[in-house]
């Protein structure tokens, strides 16, 4: 009797194996990408901000930003729960987070990583309130950063290194996302699809990326170039057809947008390449660039900071962002 016990026991074993190692019907394999283009097509939203879109410089494959990423395991009624492990030092604090996706029955089906730090580029350092708070600093915790502004004028910027504790959520919440979007790009089989990450690459990268974009873009007629444009698609940056997308400003053509505010944009928002590379054709339509015959001033060049939740500003104060 206890013999027959065990051999049923262990043939209920071997069937739930069996059952763990079968492969999904052809069919509801072809379903299931059917269902994910349809999401993708009629749900989601292409753009920067919105749901995916394409990174200027980062090749042809969109990236899956976290709002896509929640429509689709919505959608396909993925379920994440977290594992995370931090690592403080009296500099930096660095999180890595395991996201573990399941079925609705609890099964496990993948698992995602993501990992991130406060001495990443954007978290590390802010720009000095001024020469006095950057000349007390002590010298490990103060650099000076270069970069091509406006025009490729090659700028120098005072900057300080950032509390570890002042990003500590919003490094927290970047190393969630990540972890979360590698997660749904796994279970659904998305990878060749979709990407991610690629907007957080240091602006370096990705200036560099759309330099070999342009040269490439160079090489093809124009004429060709414009019959490529999808029906419906924003013209190239400079032509006027831009439409600012969020704030106060929303709706209006970027011709209609006020020079104090697209110098603004230009300063502080680095995480939108796409909006940056229309505001600074249009300041160059407007004379900004000019000689300084003109007396115009060139606009001071962008951030590394990228603002985020709880996070401060770029100059270290706590005044609203304009919109």
């Amino acid at each position: 009797m206890e013999n027959t016990a065990v051999v049923n026991a262990e043939s209920v074993e071997t069937q739930v194996v069996r059952a763990m190692l079968a492969p999904l019907p052809l069919d509801a394999i072809v379903q299931r990408r059917r269902d994910l283009d349809a999401v993708m097509k009629s749900v989601m939203i292409e753009g920067m901000g919105k749901d995916y879109g394409k990174i200027p410089g980062c090749g042809d494959k969109p990236s899956l930003f976290k709002a896509g990423a929640e429509k689709l395991a919505c959608t396909f009624q993925l379920v994440p729960t977290y594992r995370i492990d931090t690592l403080r030092t009296a500099l930096s604090t660095t999180h890595t987070v395991v996201c573990s996706i399941s079925a609705p029955g609890g099964a496990l089906i993948c698992e995602g990583v993501g990992e991130a730090s406060s001495r990443e580029e954007k978290y590390a350092f802010r720009r000095a309130v001024c020469q006095d708070e950057f000349d007390a600093t002590p010298a490990a915790q103060r650099r000076v950063k270069y970069r091509k502004g406006y025009g490729q004028n090659v700028t120098a910027e005072n900057q300080v290194a950032m509390n570890p504790a002042d990003v500590a959520n919003t490094v927290l919440k970047m190393a969630k996302k990540r972890a979360f979007v590698d997660g749904v790009l796994s279970a659904l089989g998305a990878s060749d699809m979709l990407t991610q990450d690629l907007d957080e690459l240091p602006r370096e990268y990705l200036d560099q990326g759309r330099s070999a974009e342009a040269s490439r873009a160079a090489t093809v007629p124009q004429s060709q170039s414009r019959a490529a444009a999808p029906s419906g698609a924003p013209g190239e940056a400079g032509d006027g057809s831009f439409i600012w997308p969020m704030g106060k400003n929303k709706g209006k053509s970027i011709r209609d947008v006020e020079e104090t505010f697209l110098a603004w944009a230009l300063k502080n928002i680095d995480d939108k390449p796409d909006l940056l590379a229309h505001v600074n054709a249009e300041l160059a339509r407007r004379g900004w660039g000019a000689p300084a015959a003109t007396g115009t001033p060139p606009p001071p060049a962008a951030q590394d900071r990228v603002p985020g939740e709880d996070d401060v500003p770029p100059d270290g104060t706590q005044a609203a962002f304009p919109f």
